[in-house]
């Protein structure tokens, strides 16, 4: 019973599968569009993700983030 374990072990690692994702990281948002919203101000990385930051709000937020 212990050989068959150990064999579904090494089965389950050889059967893994690696997709491409279009996604920018672990953001819902694809490669090209987290580029642009980046460098529009849209988007602050926070480690392995990012925040996003409208348009919409208070000016003092605002320029805080642009500069």
């Amino acid at each position: 019973m212990k050989k068959h374990a150990g064999n579904v072990k090494l089965c389950n690692l050889q059967c893994a599968q690696i997709y491409d994702s279009q996604k920018w990281g672990f953001t819902k948002w694809n490669r090209e569009v987290y580029e642009t919203m980046l460098a529009e101000g849209l988007l602050v990385p926070d480690g392995v993700s990012c925040q996003y930051k409208p348009a919409k709000g208070p000016l003092s937020e605002w320029k805080h983030r642009q500069g």
